[in-house]
């Protein structure tokens, strides 16, 4: 599994290839900093081969990537913060919220679910990611989920 990294406003996995998703769906939270296991907010269901489904939408629908592309999910968020009151801890979905992904000869504008998901199926390549001003590299491997995070706020709370 490679490293996950933040970098200023932008966060995620590049090509996150999951250890064991062949043999079935994997549920990943975004915690604020990292997809992993366990986390509640902003879940996605990923496997190797299929479209990632948001975990909102139930049981994953099994819809295969079409041969030669890899998958893309980007996440869009604000973080949410306490104030002087109480602790507001958490990651807030930013819907319908445009993502311009450009790479491998093309753009692709589309725009975020109720989750704050922008799921695609691309070919193989580098892409470069960008929502309100701020852009993300990324990578898309044949039959892999590449899961990427973008962090376009901070909502503070009191």
């Amino acid at each position: 599994m490679r490293l996950f990294f933040l970098l200023g406003m932008l966060c995620g996995a590049p090509g996150l290839a999951l250890a064991g998703a062949a043999s079935g769906w994997q549920t990943l939270g975004f915690d604020g900093n990292l997809f992993q296991k366990g986390a509640a907010a902003g879940a996605i269901q990923v496997r190797d081969g299929y479209l990632p489904v948001p975990a909102s939408a139930g049981a994953p629908r099994e819809d295969q990537l079409p041969k030669g592309t890899g998958a893309l999910a980007v996440l869009c968020f604000v973080q949410g913060a306490g104030g002087k009151l109480k602790p507001q801890p958490g990651v807030l979905p930013m819907a319908g919220v445009a993502v311009t992904l450009s790479g491998h000869a093309l753009t692709v504008v589309g725009r975020t679910d109720a989750d704050g998901y922008l799921i695609l199926a691309l070919p193989p390549g580098s892409y470069e990611a960008r929502l309100l001003g701020f852009s993300k590299k990324l990578t898309v491997e044949m039959g892999k989920t590449a899961l990427v995070a973008i962090r376009g706020g901070k909502r503070m709370g009191d």
